[in-house]
């Protein structure tokens, strides 16, 4: 009886020989990027068990970066980073600054968003009672990350909403990253020029992690006036309420409701005195929502002068619990590596697959390939990973629609993430096509106009 292969063994193999490279050079070359200027990091283990970071590994085409990642026979990770000016090259140290206009440098890269769901303080997704002289002795909990998918399905969806309607991107990729979180893959054109100033305005514009008040309970007032400006608060309602309430059950348990309530903190209220033990009551979780949904608009209607202000604190309680908490430093950095697609969980052994727009709220983690499972092999092609790398295209997500416009008579809303998006991505076509990439130093700004 053959012995069964260890996590080392299955990851070793997979990198030698079904890892779909060809896949992944389609990706990274569809806008006319020479695959020998993108930047790739490895990170793998030594022969006794020592971790090492290899950066700025670089390959000519998919046989060649095949037989990169041949020469790291413990590769646990690889991470995909920019298109380089000229070259890729590890900076010097002593390089003049006269010169840094025709130095090799970072020079486009895909606007990416890192979404992971240990960042959403509402979920404990660990396993097991958390001991608090050693907190970092707690497991995390794959079963709990799985049942906590839907809560990075919303992120998606709401980001992908965003990003089109209000930026005009129309080009999407969006991964399961083997784990714990999901990375969405903005492919236009016009993502690829932005510059570090242009992704970070993008970042703060929608991350909601710098709008949460000082205790981090909640959304502040002036995101929660972002989200209304932008008709968003009652799809959010929804999807708390659909997705994080029914179909999670996040509002199940009591001591959920509990913490629900102290993060809304108007038990000192008068009209609100009772309104723990009557929640305490509910047979189920929704119902539950639906009793302080419904209590707490009923006061801030029928009383506006002294309770008008419950039903806001409500939006905002809802919207940081639902709206996306993203890594701002993976987004707003052109030089920023990420996980590939298509990478195998070193822990879980998981392959990073893509999704379809239609199974974001219903996907189910556990069904990803996961090397040394029957069919596995099966499944990866199912999802993109073909040899070929001719089935990657068709998990590009294509939105052609005629981008909405911000309502005119929308109240004004000045704080960070009141920008001018027109001034961060200029109108373009929208429609991705090969490019002729001009090898000179000339500086361009995001508009493709040269920097004189």
């Amino acid at each position: 009886m053959a012995a069964t292969p260890t996590a080392a063994q299955l990851m070793r193999s997979y990198y030698t020989n079904d890892f779909p490279v060809k896949a992944i050079v389609w990706l990274t070359t569809r806008l006319g990027d020479p695959f020998v200027l993108r930047e790739w990091a490895i990170a793998a283990l030594t022969n006794s068990g020592d971790d090492y970071y290899k950066r700025y590994v670089t390959a000519k085409d998919a046989e060649e970066f095949r037989a990169k990642m041949g020469e790291h026979p413990g590769l646990m990770a690889l991470h995909v980073g920019p298109v380089w000016y000229k070259k890729v090259e590890k900076p010097g140290l002593n390089q003049d600054t006269r010169l840094l206009s025709e130095a090799p440098r970072p020079h486009r890269r895909e606007l990416i968003f890192d979404i992971d769901l240990n960042d959403y303080d509402f979920m404990d997704l660990y396993e097991g009672p958390q001991d608090p002289l050693y907190p970092e002795t707690r497991k995390l909990s794959l079963e709990k990350c799985d049942a906590a998918w839907p809560v990075a399905g919303i992120a998606v969806q709401l980001l992908v909403k965003m990003l089109h309607e209000q930026f005009g991107f129309n080009d999407f990729l969006c991964c399961y990253s083997g784990r714990r979180g999901v990375h969405l893959w903005v492919l236009d054109e016009r993502a690829m020029v932005l510059d570090n100033e242009g992704r970070s305005a993008i970042a703060t514009f929608l991350d909601i992690t710098k709008q949460l008040t000082k205790d981090g309970k909640r959304a502040t007032e002036a995101h929660s006036l972002f989200v209304k400006r932008y008709n968003l608060m009652e799809t959010v309602h929804a999807l708390f309420q659909d997705v994080i309430v029914g179909q999670m059950g996040a509002l199940d348990m009591l001591t959920a409701r509990e913490e629900f309530l102290e993060r809304l903190d108007l038990s000192q209220h008068e009209s609100m005195h009772n309104l723990a033990d009557e929640v305490s009551r509910k047979d189920s979780g929704l119902d539950a929502w639906k009793y302080i949904k419904t209590k707490v608009r009923d006061q801030a209607k029928k009383r506006p002068k002294a309770c008008g202000w419950f039903a806001n604190r409500l939006d905002e309680l809802v919207l940081s619990y639902v709206w996306p908490r993203i890594d701002f430093n993976v987004t707003k950095g052109t030089n920023h590596l990420i996980k590939s697609p298509f990478v195998a969980h070193p822990k879980t052994l998981r392959i990073g697959v893509p999704l379809r727009a239609d199974e974001l709220l219903t996907f189910d983690p556990a069904t990803a390939p996961t090397l040394g499972t029957e069919g596995w092999r099966e499944a990866l092609m199912a999802r993109g990973g073909k040899p070929d790398g001719k089935g990657l295209a068709d998990w590009v997500w294509h939105m052609q629609s005629p981008p909405a416009k911000a309502p005119v008579n929308a109240p004004a809303v000045h704080d960070a993430m009141d920008v001018d998006m027109e001034d961060l991505v200029p109108n373009g076509d929208p429609n991705p096509r090969k490019r002729t990439l001009p090898m000179t130093s000339q500086r361009c700004d995001v508009y493709g106009v040269p920097v004189r």
